[in-house]
């Protein structure tokens, strides 16, 4: 079974703009490849642009030869050095959504996600909907 996760950027309007991230989606993934690689607006946007995702990697670059064998280049950390995204294997509608709020991505459960991964003015937050760090409270910080 995956971790599931929401990856979405909040503009200056409020908007969220918003990607699918299928595997790995917990903070020990996911929540650092976004701290430590995804620190640059220009890179949140460039991952964004990939739309969904079956895997993150640390350069937003689709490697659509991923999904005929699963070797792949990792960093030292173990962490994808590219992007599988569902475009490269062919799908089609596989484009980042807008939300015209972030309450209105947390209401959208259509993914099933386990997390939600926010950058907002420079850093990434996060909140779950998976046990144990389940806690629909206020945004958290994601540690680096």
């Amino acid at each position: 079974m995956s971790t599931r996760a929401y990856i979405a950027k909040i503009d200056d309007n409020g908007r969220a703009t918003v990607i699918y991230s299928h595997s790995d989606g917990y903070l020990d993934y996911v929540g650092k490849v976004l701290a430590n690689y995804y620190t640059d607006p220009a890179k949140v946007d460039a991952l964004l642009a990939l739309g969904n995702i079956s895997m993150l990697g640390v350069t937003p670059v689709d490697d659509p030869r991923m999904w005929d064998s699963y070797e792949y280049e990792e960093t030292p950390e173990g962490f994808c050095v590219k992007c599988r995204t569902y475009k490269g294997r062919g799908d089609k509608d596989e484009d980042a959504t807008v939300y015209p709020s972030y309450d209105e991505l947390v209401a959208d459960t259509g993914k099933g996600q386990d997390y939600n991964y926010v950058y907002k003015n420079g850093v990434w937050y996060y909140d779950s909907f998976r046990w144990p760090d389940f806690d629909k409270g206020p945004l958290k910080r994601v540690p680096k």
